[in-house]
């Protein structure tokens, strides 16, 4: 039998009334240039993720499915930290200049490049997300 990594429906923020709730009062505010990641504790056992990429700021859906899929990963893998929370990263419009600038590399290279950058940006705001978190007393 095949395993699956599917994000279970429950770890999700589907309604707008929890993406509001978040919005609302963001316990925890983290970004850069490119990603901005907020999140406010609620009063579930486990971590909920919610993810928001324009296409206003990431016009090819490859580039918006690789933001999205480097998120659940890193939130997957880091659930046991995260609990407690619900998560909403965002995209920001200087997002597209990383991204036009992989572009070009790979144009001059004449082979794909790895959009080893726009990974790392978003692990690197991830990171620093979870060192915001209060310790249990």
């Amino acid at each position: 039998m095949l395993n699956t990594y599917k994000l279970p429906v429950t770890l999700k923020l589907n309604r707008k009334s929890d993406i509001d709730f978040v919005f609302q009062q963001p316990s925890i505010k983290i970004g850069n240039a490119y990603f901005l990641i907020l999140a406010r504790q609620n009063e579930l056992a486990v971590p909920r993720l919610g993810l928001i990429v324009a296409k206003k700021n990431l016009k090819k859906a490859v580039d918006r499915n690789k933001v999205k899929r480097v998120s659940r990963e890193f939130f997957r893998l880091h659930q046991d930290q995260l609990q407690g929370f619900d998560w909403i990263v965002l995209t920001r419009p200087q997002l597209k200049t990383l991204v036009k600038t992989r572009q070009a590399v790979a144009n001059k290279l004449n082979s794909s490049v790895n959009s080893n950058s726009m990974s790392k940006e978003l692990r690197n705001t991830w990171s620093k997300a979870l060192q915001k978190i209060p310790k249990p007393c």
